[in-house]
């Protein structure tokens, strides 16, 4: 069945207009899948395990990169708010205030949600599709707004952000998100109204009603779908119903990988169920929303590689246990390294110039904007956009990006305009030199009570070279003494000013 569905999806999705354009823009959004665990990038996994990285089976995706262009050079923000807010402003978090999760712990004077007042307001990625004739929707996850319970807005903050159609989770499947921190048991909202789901699994509940839209969807449209998998919680409260590799019964807590792996699997299930129902000439984006959960980074005792069954199965795989080295969890999610920013993007389906095929080129999130307005003919506001248009990458076989800089940052409190001082801001910037890449990483500290603390890192990502040994694990700080890291200061105090 899963062959069938990947098979569906290679072909479906592979149409192209006789103009090159998309009729319809399907954004889907894996939470937490950085780009080390997906297959299709196994060229860019830094893994040490002579059996090999014990990947979860993600037919449907590989389909995906089949038929689409794979960039291995895409970069986010480290969490999924603040990648969420870039990708549908166009804009970085120094302009949208949202620098961490839109949470209240996280609240300043200058912030209450994202594109609320007093920060200042972008025109959304909803709002220009929706001029240029497309049918905006967007369904599963949401985690841009409060909680009403807090003050918020947020069954209804969609709506007030150009999506017609919300239909969705919250936020996590934690906290406000989910009244037992469960896939099983958890809040959803359809236009406004809030109801308690119990007894159905979330991935099947935001695919099935994905599906019941785009039945009667007008087109062209424009499709923001985001899935809470694989984010926390992990365990028996997130094990997925049949249809993945590793079992009917969850194993113990403590093996965190493996739940995330059964997750990541039914999710790429039910996602080839869907891509199997698209029309031609739909053009699909598919991306993480930042690096990899640490927890999946976390090899408990005697977690088996693969259980017999497992269509990854090799003999001895459900004795020999887990093997993740190098990756280390502190320098996942929710950090400056490139295991918390850096995440896979696929393109596949309408104006698709060279399928199955790789860039290197440098794409933020912020680009996502631009490239969707270019290949939907929306008009781009008058203002500021950070994004830049990667789309002759996906149109022309030889296409090349714009970018020779990546940018990424994470700060708190959130909020643009906050007559405080940040009390935590780590900023990266990614510059491109010939065939090095080079990685400076700044930190502000502003605790309370003790001196401020700032300082730089710097790191070699990519390039041969005889002095400065390539190091994409960001092992060795090179300092600020390196000949090479005043040009990269140079190039991002450009970019960010006194921001």
């Amino acid at each position: 069945m899963r062959l069938l569905l990947s098979l569906a999806a290679l072909l479906l999705v592979s149409g192209v207009s006789s103009a090159g354009t998309p009729s319809n823009v399907v954004v889907i959004l894996l939470d937490d899948v950085g780009l080390d665990q997906l297959a299709v990038y196994d060229d860019q996994n830094q893994y040490t395990d002579p059996k090999g990285y014990s990947y979860a089976y993600t037919p449907n995706i590989d389909a995906l990169a089949a038929t689409g262009v794979r960039f291995t050079q895409f970069r986010t923000m480290p969490v999924c708010s603040s990648t969420r807010a870039s990708l549908l402003s166009g804009r970085y978090p120094f302009w949208t205030g949202t620098g961490a999760g839109v949470k209240t712990e996280f609240l300043s004077p200058g912030f209450t949600e994202f594109n609320k007042l007093p920060a200042p307001r972008s025109v959304l990625l909803p709002t220009i599709l929706g001029k240029a004739g497309f049918e905006p929707a967007a369904i599963g996850k949401w985690h841009l707004g409060l909680d009403p319970s807090s003050g918020g807005t947020m069954d209804w903050h969609p709506a007030d952000l150009g999506f017609p159609t919300w239909w969705g989770v919250p936020g996590n499947l934690v906290g406000s998100g989910s009244p037992l921190g469960s896939y099983y048991d958890f809040w959803w909202v359809e236009n406004t109204t809030r109801t308690r789901v119990t007894g159905v699994y979330a991935t099947d509940r935001t695919i099935n009603r994905a599906q019941a839209w785009l039945a009667t969807a007008p087109q062209p449209y424009f499709l923001y779908l985001s899935l809470n998998a694989c984010h926390t919680p992990l365990g028996g409260v997130s094990w997925p119903p049949a249809g993945h590799g590793f079992g009917p019964q969850p194993p113990p807590l403590k093996h965190q990988n493996t739940n995330y792996r059964a997750c990541l699997e039914y999710a790429d299930l039910r996602l080839g169920a869907l891509l199997s129902t698209l029309v031609p000439n739909t053009l699909v984006i598919l991306m993480g929303d930042n690096g990899t959960i640490p927890a999946a980074i976390r090899a408990g005792k005697n977690e088996e590689r693969y259980p017999i069954g497992h269509p990854l199965h090799q003999p001895g795989d459900e004795v020999t246990q887990i093997d993740i080295t190098p990756y280390h969890a502190w320098q996942m999610k929710k950090s400056p390294f490139e295991g918390g920013i850096r995440a896979p993007l696929i393109v596949s389906g309408a104006g698709v110039a060279n399928p199955g095929s790789s860039s290197a080129d440098l794409v933020d999130v912020v680009d996502l904007y631009p490239t969707i307005a270019k290949l939907s003919g929306a008009k781009l506001p008058v203002g500021q956009i950070h994004g830049l248009d990667f789309s002759k990458v996906i149109t022309k076989p030889n296409g090349r990006g714009r970018r020779s800089t990546s940018f990424s940052e994470f700060f708190t409190p959130n909020g643009v305009v906050s007559p405080a001082p940040r009390t935590l801001q780590w900023r990266t910037l990614v510059r491109r030199e010939k065939k090095h890449l080079w990685k400076l990483i700044h930190y502000v500290e502003n605790e309370p009570g003790k001196p401020p603390v700032v300082r730089y890192e710097f790191y070699h990502l990519a390039g041969p070279s005889k002095k400065t040994p390539v190091d994409p694990l960001e092992t060795k700080d090179l300092g600020t003494s390196h000949p090479a890291f005043q040009k990269t200061k140079r190039a991002y105090l450009e970019l960010v000013g006194k921001s």
